[in-house]
């Protein structure tokens, strides 16, 4: 259970830092961006803790 938490944890800082690196380049974040960046980051998240969870 900790592992999945772990998981769950690293994937959402790991996007954030990922996006708050892409903010920085000025490349240019819309919220129609953030949004669907937001929603593909949680579910990559929840799928890595869920398999983690099965894994373990």
């Amino acid at each position: 259970m900790m592992n999945s938490f772990i998981a769950l944890i690293t994937v959402i800082v790991l996007g954030i830092l990922l996006l708050f690196k892409i903010w920085w380049d000025g490349i240019g974040t819309s919220w129609r961006f953030l949004k669907w960046y937001g929603i593909i980051i949680l579910v990559a998240a929840l799928i890595a803790a869920v398999v983690t969870l099965y894994m373990s």
